[in-house]
């Protein structure tokens, strides 16, 4: 299922016309109706909009990813205010994650294991930037070692040196010490975890 379709199965599931979808957003009718029939692509801003405006996950608009709404409840249609400028920083770091994924510099990975709870838990999926290869300290990279993906926290230990361990140190033992063995995959940006 490709953009077009998915914005107009949202628009469906909304229950709104194609005119007063575009209204909510802020475009014409023409422009969602070109989306729609996919002889447009759509604008990074006309997809942070709608994001916005109706709680909808920017990975499942773009890619398909996980679920529909950001919450298990969409909003009421009758609650959407329009605030033109006032998220002009967050589209800004939204704009940029879909552009990096559409680009391929950033990909998904499900977290296999528990190793690095709480803050990240086993059945997340991670969003990589594959093109930060450079481990540094106190940052969280993914790793294959031993023909494994796993994504470890960074430490430097000594000038040239970064040691390589899991959040739950007690429970899994496996520090280590970065070297030519270990291929770096890229550096965590994102986490999305499904809400019960």
């Amino acid at each position: 299922m490709d953009i077009s379709l998915r914005i107009k199965i949202l628009r469906n599931n909304l229950k709104l016309s194609q005119k007063e979808f575009a209204e909510a957003v802020g475009f014409s009718q023409s422009y969602v109706c070109s989306v729609e029939n996919g002889t447009k692509h759509p604008s990074a801003d006309f997809l942070i909009r709608i994001s916005r405006l109706f709680g909808v996950r920017v990975l499942w608009l773009s890619k398909g990813f996980g679920e529909m709404f950001s919450n298990s409840q969409k909003n009421e249609f009758k609650t959407f205010v329009k605030e033109p400028d006032s998220y002009y920083e967050f589209s800004q770091k939204i704009s940029s994650i879909i552009s990096q994924i559409e680009r391929g510099d950033l990909f998904s990975f499900e977290v296999e294991s528990d190793n690095m709870e709480p803050c990240i838990r086993k059945g997340d999926e991670v969003l990589i930037d594959k093109t930060d290869r450079s481990p540094e300290n106190n940052s969280i990279f993914l790793f294959e070692i031993n023909s494994r993906k796993v994504l470890k926290h960074c430490f430097k230990i000594g000038p040239a040196t970064l040691k390589l361990t899991n959040d739950r140190p007690l429970l899994k033992n496996n520090d280590m010490i970065l070297d030519n063995s270990i291929r770096c995959l890229g550096r965590l940006v994102w986490i999305i975890r499904k809400v019960k």
